[in-house]
């Protein structure tokens, strides 16, 4: 209640001094939920880091919560300023060449998929 009492007496004295801060907890699978993470202790810290590289694009703080052998959690702190399907769709773009880049063989291409992150997500707030 003190934080909400604060911005709105913040806000009625200058609309410019709100700060906002959101946290999201994002989730997508790998196209076809196939287990390409399955060993993940080679390549986790390379891809933590590709997703911490994409915090300027949410527009915050961006890093892994978990990764499972088919799929990522990730959290999100934004400033609002990005809305959430733009948030899941540049964390997914980016995060998936840098992935793909750092290890081309983890998608065999006899299997004809060329990217790694499936369409569909999960978006949730935090706190």
């Amino acid at each position: 209640k003190y934080q909400r009492a604060l911005a709105l007496q913040k806000l009625t004295r200058n609309p410019d001094d709100v700060m906002l801060e959101i946290k999201f907890h994002f989730a997508w699978n790998v196209i076809g939920r196939r287990p390409v993470f399955a060993d993940p202790a080679p390549m986790i810290d390379f891809i933590r880091n590709s997703i911490m590289s994409c915090s300027e694009a949410v527009g915050g703080f961006a890093t892994v919560l978990w990764l499972a052998p088919d799929h990522i959690h990730i959290y999100v702190e934004s400033d609002g300023e990005v809305s959430p399907e733009n948030m899941a769709q540049q964390l997914k773009r980016l995060s998936e060449a840098a992935i793909l880049e750092g290890f081309p063989d983890l998608i065999p291409s006899s299997e004809g998929e060329k990217g790694l992150w499936d369409e569909a997500y999960f978006a949730g707030t935090i706190g």
